[in-house]
């Protein structure tokens, strides 16, 4: 039990849950002497980490999963972050739950229910995640300027993470996202919303960019009929 309780360590990078811990022989009584002594750190609700110190973003993440899973999914910004994407320094962890289950979100996490969470899950992923396209356009959807908007679809589709057909058949399923009719349009024609960003980033003087959308695209997509 010992061995296979290290084994759970180093796969979640330290972070462990109280159910893993009683199932390795250590009661609650120990989980909280444990703590008192500074051997481990609660981090969460049932969610520890087994050392002292700084804990690692990666090691923090899995604690917030273990907290709130199995029924659960890094989603928004912190799923971009994981899929390399977005760089932003938030530490708040969002995650995504069914909607059938009510929970409260602890400091540092914040908390998404959504009806249908099973579709938008790549269960592959550990901790789980969900899909890279539902990421890019939800948290696309959520940015007050339509450029901005654009900026991350077309990044997205530019590292050749995700194309416009799969953002597009993804559209089709999240009818009810806020700015729906734009991000169709963005996907829809991404040459012009890359001429579209590339103005408004040289009204920002940014210099030496394109005025059209060709070998020299600004985001690197070319001839975007021809992204498969």
């Amino acid at each position: 039990m010992e061995r296979e309780f290290e084994e759970v360590l180093r796969r979640q990078l330290g972070a462990f849950s109280r159910a893993q811990a009683n199932a390795a022989g250590m009661s609650d009584r120990s989980l909280a002497a444990r703590c008192r002594a500074g051997r481990i750190q609660r981090l969460y609700r049932g969610a520890y980490v087994h050392f002292s110190g700084p804990v690692p973003w990666e090691t923090r993440l899995w604690a917030a999963w273990l907290a709130y899973g199995p029924e659960a999914a890094l989603a928004d910004e912190t799923a971009l972050r994981q899929y390399g994407i977005y760089r932003g320094e938030s530490d708040v962890i969002r995650l995504e739950i069914p909607h059938r289950r009510r929970l409260r979100a602890e400091a540092g996490v914040a908390i998404t229910r959504t009806r249908d969470f099973a579709h938008r899950v790549l269960e592959s992923r550990e901790p789980p995640m969900v899909r890279l396209e539902v990421a890019v356009l939800t948290v696309a959807s959520r940015r007050a300027r339509p450029d901005d908007a654009a900026a991350l679809v077309l990044d997205a589709c530019r590292q050749r993470r995700t194309t416009p057909q799969r953002l597009l058949a993804e559209l089709a399923r999240m009818q009810q996202l806020p700015g729906h009719g734009l991000l169709v349009q963005i996907v829809s024609d991404p040459c012009g919303a890359a001429v579209q960003v590339a103005t408004v980033l040289r009204a920002r003087s940014w210099p030496g960019l394109p005025t059209a959308c060709g070998p020299e695209c600004p985001i690197g997509l070319g001839n975007a009929a021809n992204l498969d």
